[in-house]
């Protein structure tokens, strides 16, 4: 599989080097900038609306917005481009360890939860206006936290959120943050003590007029083992209730165990309750069957009527072990084994039609599709064409086909890159490639609710994280 020619994917532009010391520059100043950004959606808006000279005055109003990605050519994709919409700049020293993308709220919209290398937490969010016609804004705001307890020198390993549940009353989100003990520049651990803490685990709930995480309900618990390498959260949801007012968040550990944790799905009355973490196999006795669960790399699930589908990979080199549990029988059927031949960092099951597929990101491997995988004994497998060309893949997001449309796979590079790929069973297509000024640590597609005065549209929004920023992008 050849690399494209310069033509079709240039070198990097001067362009993105002008946006990478526009950030370097707004980060050294400490000031974040939380001015309304205003601008045209291309697809809502033609040409002949505006003169050049137009174009000119409202491109210079607007810093950064009209940054575009690069398409390959190819028509098969919907959107076609990605608007850089704003920039929230981050120091270098204090570019993010784990981001999360948390639930929008009428007031805040999308929200941004990031912990920083600086051992600081940072909230950023944005939502749309509506001013009419083509024109939109997008109001960015940014906020340090200080309430979760967190001091040097814990690092933060892993964030997760489970999302309100609006048939279970009372229920709030629910964050947990999975921090560690890094081991000096020497190779010793900051504590040598078997009996001192190797984790912690913090849970946050978030109340409804918390907009900003400035005063969530916590409790902390530490732990008495050092969590995964790859530092995977697992909620986990049991087959047979239909109503949670409890989530179970499975955390893997560098020993031959799972750990589970139990907490409410309500808010608690006082912070700091008490927390209890249990080996998994005593809560979920299922993990007991499926079989050795040493060094959990990944794990995902879904349901179809009384079955449970699951895939796990294990191991340096992943094993991905693939079946499901009947409810029926309470029993485990296995269906599948493959091996890899680097760790798994990601997986992601995601539906095309009545098929179910299971998206497999290794380390130090191309990205891999296997094909209706609830249907069969030896499912196919596709690759994602030039996955491996753009550094390791570090995350990825899938965006659900509506009116009979494709699914899309949006894949975050540390070579600086964001490749979107238009879903196909025989041949998926490279849409396009957003270049980023640094590598790619995290990214997320969110639905951006945009009211207007006949209808109701929802544009979708990315939300790319690199080394230095925060950005946000608008699919157009």
């Amino acid at each position: 599989m050849d690399i494209p020619p310069s033509s079709q994917y240039p070198a990097r532009s001067s362009a993105s080097h002008i946006l990478l010391e526009e950030i370097e520059h707004e980060a050294e100043n400490e000031e974040t900038r939380e001015r309304d950004v205003h601008f045209f959606l291309p697809s809502t808006n033609p040409q002949s609306r505006r003169s050049s000279a137009d174009d000119a005055a409202q491109m210079n109003s607007r810093p950064r917005s009209s940054a575009f990605s690069n398409n390959p050519g190819s028509s098969s994709s919907p959107n076609g481009r990605m608007l850089l919409v704003h920039t929230f700049p981050l120091s270098a020293q204090s570019g993010p360890s784990q981001t999360l993308l948390l639930p929008r709220t009428n007031v805040t919209g999308n929200r941004v939860l990031a912990a920083c290398r600086d051992d600081s937490m940072r909230c950023a969010y944005f939502h749309e206006e509506d001013v009419g016609g083509d024109e939109l804004v997008v109001v960015p705001k940014s906020a340090l936290i200080s309430s979760f307890p967190l001091e040097k020198p814990w690092k933060v390993g892993a964030m997760s959120v489970k999302t309100a549940d609006p048939s279970v009353p009372g229920c709030v989100d629910l964050v947990v943050c999975l921090a560690y003990l890094p081991r000096q520049k020497d190779g010793a651990a900051f504590v040598d003590s078997d009996k001192a803490p190797k984790s912690i685990l913090i849970a946050a709930w978030m109340q409804p007029e918390d907009l900003a995480m400035e005063k969530p309900v916590l409790a902390h618990v530490h732990l008495g083992f050092t969590p995964h390498g790859c530092n995977q959260l697992i909620w986990w949801k049991d087959l047979e209730k239909l109503e949670e007012t409890t989530a179970r968040i499975i955390i893997p550990s560098q020993e031959d165990a799972l750990y589970c944790l139990e907490l409410p799905r309500t808010l608690p009355q006082t912070d700091n309750m008490p927390l209890h973490v249990q080996d998994a196999s005593s809560v979920v006795p299922l993990f007991s069957k499926i079989g050795p669960l040493s060094c959990v790399n990944a794990m995902e699930y879904f349901d179809q009527s009384d079955k449970r589908y699951i895939a796990v990979s294990t191991g340096p080199s992943a094993s991905i072990r693939f079946g499901y549990y009947s409810v029926a029988s309470e029993e485990w059927y296995p269906m599948w084994e493959v091996r890899h031949d680097s760790m798994t960092s990601r997986m992601r099951f995601f539906q095309d039609g009545n098929k179910v597929h299971l998206l497999v990101i290794g380390l130090l491997e191309v990205a891999i599709i296997y094909l209706n995988v609830s249907a069969e004994l030896r499912p196919k497998s596709v690759v994602l064409p030039k996955s491996k060309h753009f550094d390791v893949v570090t995350s990825c997001d899938i965006v659900s086909g509506n009116g009979g449309s494709r699914p899309e796979i949006f894949l975050g590079t540390y070579g600086r890159s964001v490749l979107v790929y238009q879903f196909d069973e025989v041949n998926p297509v490279l849409s396009y490639v957003l270049e980023t000024a640094c590598p790619v640590y995290y990214l997320a597609v969110a639905d951006m609710l945009r009211s207007m005065q006949t209808s109701a549209q929802k544009e979708l929004v990315t939300v790319v994280v690199t080394q230095k920023a925060i950005q946000v992008y608008c699919l157009v």
